[in-house]
């Protein structure tokens, strides 16, 4: 895959073969908490909550026994389920909640693709799963940003207040989406400039409508996060 690929790519599976052997547990892990995120209502409850346990052990909240607990409870759900959307909802948590993820990312957003066209009349079923791929690569651009031009974060551009305006930022997000304020990025985007950044790429991004996740690749570098 070549830059002007990623850029322009609709379709996340190519993406996600590109990223697998270079991308970081943790990240892939909440690009597939992300999709579920988007159809967490067609799932039961107690598989809303191995979501969150997953969505914890990502960010190192969570222990690995912890998650285990939570997929084997999202794996009893799920075989309690014979109906359609339950049982594909329970599936897409379930899968979040391996410890050990790999291609189960991969199966996360297909699944999210079956998701989609819930409810959706049959003429508009394909234009359903087709807006479902690319708000995938938006999240995927979002969260890995552009793995051909990677952005160093300079340490005097990490003021007190741009690591208070980070982590502000980080801990305000909607649920159940899990998006961004929008205005607080851009207010970090300005902090970050009068500190001396004049990176096109972190200011663009920031500054960008979105929509932004929690772990979107420019607040990550801020944070220190992988």
């Amino acid at each position: 895959m070549t830059e002007d690929q990623w850029l322009a790519c609709t379709d996340p599976q190519p993406m996600l073969d590109f990223l697998l052997d270079r991308a970081s547990n943790r990240k892939l892990r909440l690009f597939a908490c992300t999709c579920c995120r988007a159809f967490i209502h067609h799932a039961d409850e107690r598989c809303r909550d191995a979501l969150a346990v997953a969505d914890a052990f990502a960010e190192g909240l969570a222990t690995a026994k912890e998650l285990e607990t939570a997929r084997r409870v999202a794996y009893d759900v799920f075989c309690e389920f014979e109906g359609v959307p339950e049982k594909v909802g329970n599936a897409v948590s379930l899968a979040c909640c391996h410890e050990d993820l790999g291609r189960n990312v991969v199966d996360v957003a297909h699944s999210a693709h079956s998701l989609a066209v819930v409810g959706v009349e049959r003429s508009f079923m394909k234009a359903a799963r087709i807006l479902e791929r690319r708000k995938q690569c938006r999240w995927l651009r979002d969260i890995f940003g552009s793995p051909f031009r990677p952005v160093t974060l300079h340490p005097l551009w990490l003021t007190p207040g741009v690591a208070n305006l980070g982590a502000a930022a980080y801990e305000v997000r909607a649920l159940p989406s899990g998006e961004l304020d929008s205005q607080r990025l851009a207010v970090l985007a300005d902090a970050l400039e009068e500190a001396g950044c004049a990176d096109p790429e972190l200011l663009g991004h920031l500054r960008s409508p979105g929509p932004h996740v929690r772990w979107c690749w420019a607040l990550d570098l801020i944070l220190g996060k992988e």
